[in-house]
């Protein structure tokens, strides 16, 4: 007869969440507001872009030319932790 599995021993530790932070896959342009941004450059979303951080936080269906090509965090830990890092969100329009 099979044991039943039981639950961890250990309590898991929920990671703090953070306001988005975006990391640049590749140097771009944006040619709405003029912003010229290189590789591996981290910036807090909100500060960075307010269209892109509206249509993150599905406020708008406007989309910052830059939102494809950039990855977002929201838990905390070192910009280096890979795992932490996630592709933008493919979300359709409300139209």
């Amino acid at each position: 007869r099979p044991r039943p599995r039981r639950a961890s021993a250990w309590p898991r530790a929920e990671a703090e969440r953070i306001s988005p932070t975006v990391m640049y896959k590749r140097a771009k342009f944006c040619p709405e507001c003029g912003k010229r941004v290189q590789a591996g450059e981290v910036e807090e979303m909100r500060s960075a872009c307010e269209k892109m951080w509206r249509k993150y936080m599905r406020l708008s269906d406007l989309q910052c030319p830059l939102f494809r090509h950039c990855n977002v965090k929201t838990l905390a830990g070192h910009d280096q932790v890979p795992e932490l890092w996630q592709s933008m969100p493919r979300t359709k329009g409300r139209s």
